[in-house]
């Protein structure tokens, strides 16, 4: 609230270091400002008249190529630029078997602190030669499930393979053409949360109604009004199609 003086992520990294997740998902305004903010080396806490130096280090991660995100226009170049000067990239998950399986003990412990449950030898090697399509979060989603679910300490081969196979039937599910053309374009990925799987079928939908219709025409018939309509063209970047 602007009753109280509270310090922001930019105050509170001081000299060290703040880690923004999930980069991309920056929306175009939040964009500009952290841009000018990298540039000055300043900023301005809400409500504040004067600017505060910035004398931290940023780390940013995306799980999707931000080189192709600016190509398609939804993510700024300058931008790009300024947090890019040294690039990691992360293999994905299946290619990295140890890693697995440091990662399961790891969240065994975050979501059983008793120790009580473990994994049976038969399903950490599974587990290992996964492919894991949703990476560490559905890895993370898997034991979190299986802690909770199962109420005997060993966790063995079929209950991983149960859950996995939970998680796929939704995108199964077909009750006419139109939906098992939606279901053949847009699947839910079950190692993330709701609001980012509806905002990646918001995308999906506005993208599929423009190919068929022009600016108005895909406005109308996704009922959705003028001002909200403009909103969503500029998060998802589609200006340029319409």
């Amino acid at each position: 609230g602007a009753h109280a003086s509270k310090a922001g992520l930019f105050e509170t990294a001081g000299r060290g270091a703040l880690f923004l997740d999930e980069i991309q998902s920056l929306k175009p305004e939040l964009q500009t400002k952290l841009l000018r903010v990298l540039e000055t080396r300043r900023f301005r806490r809400l409500g504040a008249i004067r600017e505060t130096p910035f004398e931290g280090r940023l780390l940013c991660a995306a799980n999707v190529s931000l080189a192709e995100k600016v190509e398609k226009g939804e993510f700024r170049e300058d931008l790009f630029h300024r947090i890019a000067a040294v690039i990691l990239r992360v293999p994905p998950l299946r290619l990295r078997a140890d890693d697995v399986l440091e990662l399961t003990e790891i969240f065994l412990k975050d979501f059983d602190p008793r120790s009580t449950k473990r994994f049976d030898t038969e399903a950490l090697a599974f587990l290992a030669s996964y492919d894991w399509p949703g990476n560490v979060r559905e890895l993370k989603g898997l034991v979190r499930t299986l802690t909770a679910r199962v109420p005997y300490p060993t966790l063995g081969l079929a209950e991983v393979k149960e859950q996995l196979t939970a998680w796929e039937k939704p995108q199964e599910t077909t009750d006419s053409s139109e939906r098992s053309g939606a279901a053949a374009g847009f699947a839910v990925d079950w190692s993330e949360g709701l609001d980012a799987n509806v905002l990646r079928l918001e995308e999906w939908m506005i993208r599929k109604t423009l190919e068929k219709s022009s600016g108005n025409e895909a406005r109308e018939r996704l009922q959705l009004k003028r001002s909200r309509f403009y909103e969503k063209l500029k998060l998802f970047g589609l200006f340029r199609e319409t």
